[in-house]
């Protein structure tokens, strides 16, 4: 026997009624690590070639070296090899968590500056007891280096937001202040420009001026002492 419409709709009133609405819960951000990402999502925006297809430290090929590498938030600093061909530096640096595709090894970021990307090149030659231009870069400089004294070079290369300032005119490349210039030093022009992006490699002395060399020649630039403040 079916049940009247006056019942069922009883029914589903109690049911109703009943029913406590839902509480929106907020859900915690998660950060999903490219290199998962990419393999399910090869196309999302944030996906480059390194993020699809893995390689690490081990089967680079180059020098053997320390970098450094920041670009607004994304920073990699570390083990790394470099090479230079042609008209162009490649840095292939470790970044911080292992991967099981890899065995266990970590993956490697590939850094590139090509001739007509760096508009300011540093050098300096450090020793243990001094600080380096990023603390953890000091410190692992100080574990995995086996010299005492190392030879820092650092090459300014202009962010995206800092080429369209450039290409519009209103910022004059020979113009820009040392990196590492606090706030209050800089002229009201300059209060709200975008950083540099900078890549830095660490090596031993003995191949610190060699290698100076050659990205002078490559980039067409002479190099400047490293400022006192840092970058």
């Amino acid at each position: 026997m079916r049940p009247s419409s006056f019942v069922s709709g009883t029914i589903a009133t109690l049911a109703l009624s009943s029913m406590t609405p839902l509480q929106a819960v907020a859900q915690p951000e998660v950060e999903i690590e490219p290199y998962v990402l990419c393999v399910r999502f090869p196309l999302n925006s944030v996906c480059e070639d390194f993020h699809r297809h893995p390689v690490s430290l081990e089967n680079r090929s180059g020098q053997s070296a320390m970098c450094g590498f920041q670009a607004g938030e994304i920073a990699a600093q570390g083990q790394c090899k470099f090479l230079i061909e042609s008209d162009q530096l490649m840095a292939y640096i470790e970044e911080e968590d292992e991967l099981e595709v890899l065995d266990g090894e970590k993956p490697t970021r590939v850094v590139t500056a090509s001739q007509g990307d760096v508009f300011r090149l540093f050098y300096a030659e450090q020793t243990r007891s001094l600080n380096l231009v990023l603390p953890p870069l000091q410190l692992l400089a100080n574990l995995l280096m086996p010299a005492r004294e190392f030879s820092v070079i650092a090459m300014a290369i202009p962010s995206p937001e800092m080429l369209e300032l450039f290409q519009s005119g209103d910022i004059p490349l020979g113009a820009i202040p040392e990196p590492g210039t606090s706030p209050d030093q800089l002229p009201p022009e300059f209060s709200e420009l975008p950083q540099p992006d900078m890549l830095m490699l660490i090596v031993d002395t003995d191949r610190g001026l060699d290698l100076l060399t050659q990205i002078e020649t490559l980039t067409g630039l002479t190099s400047e002492p490293l400022p006192e403040n840092g970058l």
